[in-house]
């Protein structure tokens, strides 16, 4: 079946909030419990729709990027679940765990908001809520011990977790010390999977735990390289990014497994500079990166750039870049883009940055 996912039956995230979702991508909030997302109406509507072979309206991520010719998290995880042949959906056990333990996070990226950056809420409380986002006010459910004894009985032993934030590395990191312990006891079959800012790095404890686990994953969160990193990814220090990045990839040669990847978020502010990206990628003899587009803010989305400014994407993408070009012409949100200006020369006077400076050679310069 072409649309099929395994998803509902294997996987369960919990977000900062500790909302309950078969993943990350799904739009709608399912429970906050794990006895209500288990007996939900809505998860059994989905598995329904998965068994037809039918696209449920609340996986549009999915199908945006698959019908552009983007990789999808459906895809990916398919491809993990059916490789390590997990998928027993009789058995009430998660293979797919996406897991935080809260929003506390360094940075306060252009791209993000407040449910994965506690540093985006202090903006806000300084400057105020110049775009309407949505302000989180965080239930710190990881703290309750009981929770992980519950989870940990629902998990199997063959298990890849995706650990993220906030910045997983700075979040939770007492319970989240708890948690890696109690499932090095059996790593053999778990894989963990995390998605740093890249601006820390791991504990002398939390090295040696990962040494009891099947693989671990460290997947490189950059949005670009140099000043234009540190444009969207405020207040980041690419210096301290790129040391770190070359301490990975000693570890990575030195543990056979400890495995990198990258994820490259795309906006409005790096699109074009991706081909750029993707030869750094490979002089640094790094993995082929992980291209997400950026739906929300959607006024950082690239569907919303006017027309003209699409074409002379297209131009500079060329062949090279076939499904970002597809995604961005698929759907037109120029009317939006007023507010793109507007957000961007908000944040410019109270990050003390500036867009035409950094990115002189963007077409949206001249609109300023």
């Amino acid at each position: 079946m072409k649309n099929f996912c395994a998803q509902p039956w294997v996987g369960l995230d919990i977000t900062p909030q500790g909302e309950y979702k078969p993943c990350c991508k799904f739009s709608s909030v399912i429970a906050d419990n794990l006895d209500d997302y288990n007996n939900s109406k809505l998860l059994k509507e989905l598995q329904d729709y998965h068994n037809n072979d039918l696209r449920h309206p609340d996986c549009k991520r999915c199908w945006n990027d698959e019908d552009s010719g983007l990789i999808s998290k459906r895809q990916l995880d398919n491809k993990f679940v059916f490789h390590e042949k997990l998928l027993d959906i009789d058995s009430g056990k998660i293979n797919l765990l996406g897991l935080t333990f809260g929003n506390t996070c360094n940075l306060a990226c252009r791209t993000c908001n407040t449910n994965s950056s506690s540093r985006w809420r202090k903006e806000i409380d300084e400057h105020g809520n110049f775009n309407n986002q949505v302000v989180y006010t965080h239930s710190k459910f990881y703290k309750d011990k009981k929770f992980f004894d519950d989870l940990l009985q629902m998990l199997d032993e063959n298990l890849h977790i995706d650990l993220s934030g906030g910045e997983p590395l700075l979040t939770g990191t007492k319970e989240h010390l708890y948690f890696i312990k109690k499932l090095a006891k059996h790593g053999d079959n778990i894989t963990l999977h995390y998605t740093t800012n890249t601006t820390n790095y791991p504990s002398d404890e939390l090295l040696k735990l990962w040494t009891n686990f099947k693989k671990v994953d460290i997947q490189f969160s950059i949005d670009g390289i140099g000043d234009k990193l540190e444009y969207i990814r405020w207040p980041a220090e690419w210096n301290t990014i790129y040391e770190h990045i070359q301490k990975y990839k000693a570890l990575a040669t030195s543990n056979t497994n400890i495995q990198l990847s990258i994820s490259h978020t795309l906006s409005i502010f790096n699109v074009l500079d991706l081909p750029q990206f993707l030869d750094w990628c490979e002089k640094e003899s790094l993995p082929t990166p992980y291209i997400g587009m950026v739906s929300y803010p959607v006024e950082y989305n690239i569907k919303v750039l006017p027309q003209d400014i699409k074409t002379q994407i297209t131009e500079v993408l060329g062949e090279r870049c076939p499904s970002v070009i597809s995604y961005m012409n698929s759907e037109d949100l120029s009317s939006d883009f007023t507010k793109t200006l507007s957000h961007i020369k908000f944040l410019d006077k109270v990050r003390k940055q500036q867009f035409t400076k950094t990115f002189a050679d963007h077409p949206i310069s001249r609109l300023f």
